[in-house]
């Protein structure tokens, strides 16, 4: 039987051509992910320190590749920067993985 599921735009590899794309795509995320901290921020259980500096450590990256990827250059864009990307979303998909638990979890969402 034939998999007939339509491939996400996070599951094609990142090049030069949604380079860009992807970089915005993780910045939404990544705003996206400060409400679920402030709704976490006020319990008092260990983890969440270790995730907001996790969250400050991720956008401080995105911080420092916004020159990069939102200027609109593609001259700017290497292979080293594309090898960063590709391992930025993945400490992205990983780090919301893990807030999403922790979120369910301290504001007894199931």
């Amino acid at each position: 039987m034939q998999n007939t599921r339509m491939a996400k735009k996070e599951d094609a590899p990142i090049s030069l051509f949604n380079a860009r794309e992807r970089y915005f795509q993780i910045r939404k995320k990544l705003r996206s992910y400060q409400s679920l901290m402030n709704d976490i921020k006020d319990n008092q259980h260990p983890g969440v320190l270790d995730l907001a500096t996790h969250l400050a450590n991720l956008n401080m990256v995105h911080a420092q590749s916004a020159s990069i990827f939102e200027s609109g250059d593609p001259n700017k864009i290497t292979s080293k920067y594309l090898t960063m990307l590709k391992n930025f979303e993945m400490l992205v998909n990983e780090f919301e993985a893990v807030l999403l638990e922790a979120h369910a979890e301290l504001t007894n969402v199931k």
